[in-house]
């Protein structure tokens, strides 16, 4: 049967099966209703390919980037970059496994493309190597899974969804890179976090060819930093801003320096603030090392104390060298005639930079001075251990608080102030920690019934530190039964914490912030320092805050006598 209209020709079919005719209007809607089962099925024998999952927690140690995920029947291919320095060596670990979030299952290692498991591999010029791994087959429910390859090398919280989380600002990020021979990757995060030793979960972007793109998603606009991989490797970075605003980014960086952000208003603003009297301030520090290398930036005593400091291999002689040296630059007695007045061209040009800026904060209130008010309340407190002027204060709190209350600069700059609390005369802030099992504790009660204490913040990483915290062993021993008591706080990994423990022989109970989840340091205002420590009497007083352990032993004398 034939039905023509115009020019088109619709054919009407008939189709008999088992003796019943089916019209072929009703064959069409079943085909709608079984092709998404269709197209389901040659998805799964095919693969199901996600690209760039999104991840909750790199702990790779800033090496690895997961490209894609490919699921199939029989295998889970994850496909990664590892980004390490040129010509330096890497390996996969034959017990790498793919782990549920729940818990409940983990997939094994089935094979390898790009690397051997076990075996060391070089990487070439560019320093990336693509990697290839494949894994026995997720179970359908799996929504997230873990890559766990060692305790450094993981990926934790990888989302199987192909479908990127909604996002209010969508940023492309786009740059070039110049005169960084070593640097592979570059590294993303909050300008806080993307340097912190002590908390990974940076975004690993690959250089190819000098240039690199990533697309950046976030609910928030808020700056971001970035460093470079070999940077964080050798432990000294010169971190680099920007705002992450909706739309394109060009990003140009040559060595340490140049730093150029191209697109977006706010980062137009940032940089005219951030740049303001910058080429004055630079013939100053240009004329300070042409003074410094003639070595006539200092008196000639100091540079006889740089001689004997760079010839000194004892480290106590060393402390008190430069100790020395700082003594004399607090009674004005370190620099030249020329360097003195060189000095005091800089305070004078920083201090007139310093009142634009606050003139910039009060009268054109944006994001952008928004982050200039915070870096300088960070300043005050963090980085000088001075309490914040009032004038900063009182312009934050009429003026910025109001107007961004949920903005993650409002909630740091609470932080701050917070910390405050904490400086010599005011009182420790209390906190439930776990120690070395698990066993949560809390601060107050384990300080409780003490004449003094000591709170002491450290790290697996810092040598001075734990330097400190052994030369308070025989005082705690000799003091513990006197009313002295010593409760160690790290923000390592509980293994990492556990080997510094057994390594110096603490003896006394040690808590745990783990990969500074909770920002306890933060809290305390030393965010910027691998430890710290906290001297406070039976009321909870802070008497003294990053003292010497001889400065430490005096007191404890003094108070369990």
């Amino acid at each position: 049967m034939e039905k023509i209209i115009g020019k088109s020709v619709t054919f009407v079919r008939r189709v008999r099966l088992k003796g019943k005719t089916i019209n072929p209007h009703a064959m069409k809607k079943l085909y709608l209703l079984l092709l998404p089962c269709l197209l389901l099925a040659v998805a799964c024998n095919r693969g199901l390919t996600i690209e760039q999952p999104e991840i909750t927690h790199n702990f790779s140690t800033n090496n690895l980037v997961l490209e894609r995920i490919v699921r199939t029947s029989e295998t889970t291919r994850l496909d990664l970059t590892v980004c390490c320095l040129p010509g330096s060596r890497f390996s996969i670990s034959p017990e790498t496994h793919l782990k549920s979030s729940k818990g409940e299952k983990t997939y094994a290692l089935i094979g390898t493309e790009g690397v051997k498991t076990g075996k060391k591999i070089q990487s070439d010029s560019t320093g990336l190597t693509a990697v290839s791994l494949f894994f026995e087959p997720l179970a359908d429910d799996e929504e997230q899974i873990d890559f766990i390859e060692s305790e450094e090398w993981q990926l934790l919280g990888i989302s199987l969804s192909p479908r990127k989380k909604p996002a209010k600002i969508e940023c492309l990020i786009e740059g070039t890179v110049s005169g960084c021979p070593q640097s592979t990757a570059i590294l993303l995060n909050s300008p806080e976090e993307v340097f912190n030793r002590y908390k990974k979960g940076n975004i690993v972007i690959p250089i190819r060819n000098g240039k690199f793109s990533y697309r950046l998603y976030t609910d928030t606009c808020t700056v971001y930093g970035l460093c470079f991989n070999d940077e964080w490797i050798n432990g000294r970075a010169y971190i680099k801003e920007f705002f992450a605003e909706p739309g394109r980014l060009v990003l140009t960086i040559n060595g340490n320096d140049t730093f150029r952000v191209e697109g977006g208003k706010l980062n137009d603003e940032y940089q005219r603030l951030s740049f303001y009297g910058q080429d004055r301030m630079q013939a100053i520090y240009d004329r300070r090392d042409s003074l410094d290398k003639a070595r006539q930036l200092y008196t000639p005593e100091v540079y006889a104390l740089f001689d004997e400091m760079d010839s000194c291999t004892d480290r106590s002689k060393r402390n008190l060298l430069s100790e020395k040296f700082q003594n004399l630059r607090v009674d004005g007695k370190a620099y030249s005639r020329e360097g003195d007045a060189l000095d005091k061209m800089a305070q004078k040009l920083l201090n007139e930079i310093g009142e634009w800026e606050f003139a910039q904060i009060k009268e054109h209130p944006s994001l952008a001075t928004y982050h200039l008010l915070h870096e300088k309340l960070k300043a005050c407190i963090v980085y000088d251990k001075q309490p914040a002027p009032d004038s900063l204060v009182d312009v934050y709190r009429t003026l910025y608080h109001p107007s961004y209350p949920e903005h993650p600069f409002t909630r740091e700059i609470e932080t701050y102030l917070q910390a405050q609390q904490t400086f010599v005369g005011g009182k420790y802030i209390d906190l439930v920690l776990p120690d070395t099992t698990g066993t949560p504790h809390r601060l107050s009660e384990l300080l409780q019934g003490s004449k003094i204490a000591l709170i002491d913040f450290w790290s697996i990483h810092c040598g001075p530190c734990r330097r400190t915290s052994k030369a308070m062993i025989p005082v705690y021993e000799k003091f513990k039964d006197k009313g002295f008591c010593i409760v160690g706080i790290s923000r390592d990994g509980m293994q990492q914490m556990i080997r510094g423990i057994r390594h110096d022989g603490y003896p006394w109970i040690n808590l745990i912030d783990e990969y500074n989840k909770n920002q306890i340091f933060k809290s305390y205002g030393i965010d910027n320092s691998a430890g710290y420590t906290f001297l406070v009497d039976s009321c909870g007083t802070v008497i003294t805050a990053g003292a010497s352990a001889e400065e430490m032993t005096a007191i404890v004398e003094k108070y369990c006598r």
